[in-house]
């Protein structure tokens, strides 16, 4: 008998590792997926929160310093 020189990879043994191999990565790279995404949506979510806070916050402060009426009052500190 001789033994063919790319035996092993033709062999069930390494078709069956490439299989496990594929079933291991493939959903790792799914989740992985699904989490940079879930945190990059989080994160726009909680940064727009903090602008739409800080417009507030200088809204009120426009508002009770009356600068639309009188643009020449004390600045806001």
């Amino acid at each position: 008998m001789k033994k063919r020189k790319g035996g092993f990879l033709k062999s069930l043994r390494f078709r069956i590792m490439i299989i496990l191999v594929i079933m291991g990565i493939v959903p790792s790279v799914i989740v992985l997926r699904a989490v940079i995404t879930n945190y990059a949506d989080r994160t726009i979510a909680n940064r727009s929160g903090h602008v739409r806070k800080q417009c507030e916050i200088l809204s009120t402060l426009l508002i009770q310093e009356n600068y639309l009426d009188s643009p020449y009052s004390a600045p806001a500190t």
